[in-house]
């Protein structure tokens, strides 16, 4: 378990507390996602500064139905000082004015993995490799006494998650700025430490720069974390189309303000294309 106790910010953890005595009350599985998940995993467990900015937090919740969506719902208003937002049917507010959008996924989305808001259906959003990301998630400490615990989105999966998320909306720039930052600093982590172990072929003479071998074993662990192969041919299917030669690189392009001014697009190919292998190798 990875343990965040006492680095986090007072009304995340109060936040966080809330939710999770409502989901155990419903008997609910849920999950951190978003940036938020990004921001834990990166840099308050790595140091790694993330110059994107975030506000909100984004909880994916299990369930089979909108009866027990809304149940869920309600337990936050009733019992826990949240309030429902006009801006978005999925989001609420803590008494410390803190944002949380609660996400459906599961059962209820079908095989299709659409969520269709009722009662008109009119937004709908993508729930593809939700999953496969809960089954994948990391355990987090976030306070000790009392133990609180929660699943936080791993870095793969999070990988996953952006990739999905970005292709069913390109004009999402955050979607790429995230998954640029989990590329280029995906051994300013633990992982670093795999290169003497179950990454050691990525290591050759001469040595190639940390952020290329990262980008390779990301794809790698990016396959990991896909069980269903419908997802992995997703998956693949996008990196396969944004490394293929073209003019018109969409990803590459979204990527530049994360990756700066000092890196050239085809920096950021190159490094798509190592994750594109990465993936490959793992998912055949």
């Amino acid at each position: 378990m990875l343990d965040l106790s006492g680095k986090l910010d007072r009304e995340l953890i109060l936040a966080l507390s809330h939710i999770s005595e409502a989901a155990d009350r419903a008997g609910i599985r849920f999950l951190l996602v978003g940036a938020t998940a990004r921001n834990l995993m990166l840099e308050v467990a790595c140091g790694v500064r993330v110059a994107r900015a975030t506000y909100d937090v984004d909880i994916a919740v299990r369930v089979a139905s909108w009866v027990e969506y809304e149940r869920l719902g309600s337990e936050l208003q009733d019992n826990h000082q949240f309030v429902k937002s006009i801006s978005a049917p999925h989001r609420l507010q803590t008494s410390g004015l803190m944002t949380v959008d609660l996400i459906p996924f599961g059962p209820i989305a079908g095989e299709e993995e659409k969520i269709a808001w009722p009662p008109e259906g009119n937004w709908v959003l993508n729930v593809e490799g939700f999953e496969c990301a809960l089954n994948h998630a990391d355990e987090v400490l976030i306070r000790s006494v009392p133990h609180l615990s929660v699943n936080v989105t791993s870095l793969p999966a999070q990988a996953v998650l952006k990739t999905i998320s970005w292709d069913s909306n390109p004009a999402r720039g955050k979607d790429a700025f995230d998954l640029y930052i989990i590329i280029a600093h995906y051994l300013d982590t633990p992982n670093l430490d795999r290169l003497a172990t179950d990454a050691r072929d990525l290591v050759t003479e001469p040595p190639s720069p940390l952020h290329e071998i990262g980008a390779e074993l990301l794809g790698r662990d990016m396959a990991g974390v896909c069980d269903d192969l419908k997802l992995a041919g997703h998956i693949g299917a996008i990196l396969s189309r944004e490394t293929a030669p073209s003019d018109k690189h969409t990803l590459i392009s979204a990527m530049i303000p994360a990756a700066g001014s000092s890196t050239s697009p085809d920096e950021i190919l190159a490094l798509l294309q190592l994750l594109q292998r990465g993936f490959r190798t793992r998912a055949l």
